[in-house]
């Protein structure tokens, strides 16, 4: 393989790094319209930091099987096939896990129906934003263990 082909997946897998968290950020923000998070992280709400950062953590973790994948294309005649295969898993690992998170958040939500985790977070409770993102982020550790047998 050609140093400038590995070059470009390397460029190419940074951007793609940035392109998920920055995706992760905006779609989980629209999801959630009781919170503006951006707004939130703005004042130095650091609850809302831990829980969004949770979030971008989950969603990075679900798409680095897709990343493995973009890692193994190899130069060839069927380049093409491989990029549009590896396109179509990314959105669908993307998607998915933006679904998991926020499917995730919901139902944590729905079952401490006690607790408004939202108005917590908005108050800078950091003791519901950690058991959040610790949640989350075990989650998505599970969901990962799944994904990748679709890699491997």
């Amino acid at each position: 393989m050609s140093l400038e082909f590995e070059a470009g997946k390397f460029i190419g897998g940074a951007f793609l790094c940035i392109f998920t968290a920055i995706i992760a950020i905006d779609i989980f923000d629209r999801l959630t319209p009781a919170i503006n998070e951006v707004d939130e992280l703005k004042k130095g709400n650091k609850a809302v930091a831990v829980f969004l950062g949770a979030v971008v953590l989950g969603i990075c973790l679900m798409v680095v099987p897709s990343l493995y994948k973009f890692a193994k294309i190899s130069e060839g005649p069927l380049l093409g096939a491989d990029l549009l295969s590896w396109a179509l898993m990314y959105a669908m690992n993307l998607l998915g896990a933006i679904f998991v998170m926020y499917a995730s958040f919901a139902a944590i939500d729905a079952y401490t129906h006690r607790i408004n985790e939202i108005e917590e977070m908005k108050n800078g409770n950091m003791a519901v934003a950690i058991m959040l993102a610790a949640v989350l982020v075990s989650i998505s550790l599970l969901a990962t263990v799944a994904i990748w047998e679709t890699v491997i």
